[in-house]
């Protein structure tokens, strides 16, 4: 009689601590929203309070701080995609070539930037009044904010173990990578969380203010376009030039005072963002008109000058729509009007000019605004033509008075 050999398939089960530390972060997500109701409900019965103290806010620091602890996610993955491939430390100097120690110090120094920037934004407030018993926009500030600062906290403490732990083993093996993979999982969780604050408040605002002509879900319907795609640069300078909400219907969207908050437009913005991918709000790097202002004259005339006039003067186009100045557009206006294309205006996405290019042209703006003419009155920077046709009709009218008086003089 023949022994037949029994196979027995291998079953593989999910690592307890993985799935102990999903169902513990499903209940800190029960957590957060409690908060975030609290936020804004509190928001909705004391307006008037959110739009004075939000003014105080430093938007511009706070998206750095929020694009530092973002970039830390991915540099905690990257570390987890060495810990997968079992190498704990790096083999060479290139960051091709780091382990999983080097990219969750890396992420660990992010997370402390954070931090630190929180600790400062904090300073900042109180020393303008706002602290957490100053009203119930400090309170819900610094409960949600706090909450939040002491989680990444504790994701920072989870590195240096995870680091520490990787050293004080003989072998790095699945035990370790195990380790590091949960703590990837906690650190993404609160980089989730501080993006989707922002990303739920805007879409309350964008339900509130935009869904009637661009659909609940940014659809779009036969009032409005579709919004998805479109990115939060578009969003951000739509509204932060008043253009959004529209106020008619027209050949063209006016620039309108500005109806939202900072923080509003920035939620918004963010809300967008999330439906699909697009442009985003520039870095801060390419507004600093620090660029090659010769280059960018250049750029301009070739690519603006045909609608805006080569001093940014702005011009008429047909069917009533017309190229605006750009006299008073900030650096970050005219850089999203390059990325998203507005209106009439081609889109020049970082393909056709570069991020650098784009700091040229604004340079050369600043640069023609900032500068005095050297050829007397500008006129108002409409160009040669218009020059020409008033010193004709100038000189006209002063041999007609000429005439005029040498002919009663005779008389």
């Amino acid at each position: 009689m023949s022994s037949a050999s029994t196979t027995h398939s291998q079953i593989h089960r999910p690592s307890p601590t993985s799935v102990g530390t999903i169902v513990w972060l499903g209940s800190e997500v029960m957590f957060f929203a409690a908060l975030f109701a609290m936020y804004f409900s509190l928001r909705a019965n004391s307006p008037e309070i959110w739009a004075h103290d939000t003014a105080i806010l430093n938007f511009p620091f706070a998206l750095i701080n929020t694009l530092i602890l973002v970039a830390s996610s991915f540099t905690a993955q990257f570390g987890v995609f060495a810990a997968e491939r079992l190498q704990p430390r790096a083999t060479g100097k290139s960051p091709l070539k780091w382990g999983m120690v080097e990219w969750f110090i890396l992420s660990y120094v992010l997370g402390a930037i954070f931090v630190s920037g929180q600790v400062w934004e904090y300073a900042m407030l109180i020393s303008e009044g706002v602290s957490l018993s100053s009203n119930s926009y400090g309170s819900a500030f610094y409960m949600t904010t706090g909450f939040h600062a002491l989680h990444v906290t504790g994701g920072l403490v989870a590195f240096l173990l995870v680091i520490g732990k990787t050293f004080a083993a003989k072998r790095f093996g699945h035990k370790e990578a195990t380790s590091a993979i949960v703590v990837s999982y906690y650190w993404h969780f609160v980089d989730v969380v501080w993006i989707q604050e922002d990303v739920e408040y805007g879409q309350k605002l964008f339900l509130s203010n935009c869904a009637s002509c661009h659909g609940k879900n940014a659809e779009g319907t036969a009032n409005g376009p579709s919004l998805i795609g479109v990115g939060a640069a578009s969003v951000d300078f739509q509204v932060s030039t008043g253009r959004m909400p529209g106020a008619a219907s027209g050949p063209q969207l006016q620039v309108k005072p500005v109806q939202f908050t900072e923080e509003e437009i920035h939620a918004m913005a963010a809300y967008v963002a999330s439906l699909g991918a697009g442009p985003s709000i520039p870095d801060e790097a390419y507004l600093q008109a620090n660029g090659n202002p010769t280059k960018g004259g250049e750029l301009f005339r070739i690519n603006c000058a045909m609608c805006h006039n080569a001093a940014g003067a702005g011009g008429a186009l047909t069917e009533g729509k017309y190229a605006p100045s750009l006299d008073k557009s900030s650096p970050k206006v005219i850089f999203e009007a390059m990325v998203t294309g507005p209106q009439n205006m081609p889109v020049f996405n970082d393909a056709n000019i570069s991020p650098e290019e784009k700091n040229d042209i604004i340079t050369y703006l600043v640069y023609l605004r900032n500068s005095a003419s050297v050829g007397g009155e500008e006129l108002g920077g409409l160009g040669p033509v218009v020059e020409g046709l008033v010193s004709w009709f100038g000189l006209l009218g002063i041999i007609i008075a000429i005439t005029i008086w040498l002919g009663a003089k005779s008389n």
